[in-house]
């Protein structure tokens, strides 16, 4: 949730690539930005919505 509020934006910029290096602008700095729609934060659990990283082999061989 990087607003505050339940509302989805689209954000726009152009990457600018110096010396072969594409330099990305931070999510705050966007100057264009879209609104979407209207929309909740979701909430992420652990063991709910994702699992940590060292479960995976886990689950994927069948063992958690």
């Amino acid at each position: 949730d990087e607003t505050g509020d339940d509302k989805l934006y689209a954000r726009f910029w152009q990457p600018k690539m110096i010396d072969g290096v594409i330099r990305f602008d931070r999510p705050e700095d966007c100057r264009v930005r879209k609104f979407i729609r209207n929309m909740s934060v979701k909430r992420f659990d652990t063991g709910k919505s994702f699992r940590p990283v060292s479960q995976e082999p886990l689950v994927l061989e069948g063992l958690a």
